[in-house]
């Protein structure tokens, strides 16, 4: 499988700028067999958002599935991993 990713940062913005792609997609449809899949969403456990013209990428899907897959779901979320010198102290105080 081979997987071909088109970026239009190098197109002009306006209606219709996409229109300058479909030649391109035309010669490689003459080539191999392919299958036009519009927009990327999500490939790889990777979710994939468009914003102001930036492109942002997640596991924030990937992450949840994991949690609760493992019955994690509910747990309380942390910003930063506790140190164990911290945890210890914390432990020796219960």
């Amino acid at each position: 499988m081979i997987v071909c990713a088109v970026t239009t940062r190098s197109v002009p913005n306006g209606p219709g700028s996409l229109m300058i792609l479909i030649p391109t997609k035309s010669s490689i449809k003459k080539e191999f067999e392919m299958t036009d899949l519009g927009v990327l969403h999500y490939f790889l456990g990777m979710e994939v958002r468009y914003e102001n013209g930036n492109i942002i990428l997640s596991q924030q899907i990937y992450a949840k599935s994991l949690l609760e897959k493992f019955k994690m779901g509910s747990c309380n979320a942390i910003s930063t991993p506790m140190d164990n010198d911290c945890l210890k102290k914390i432990l020796k105080t219960k």
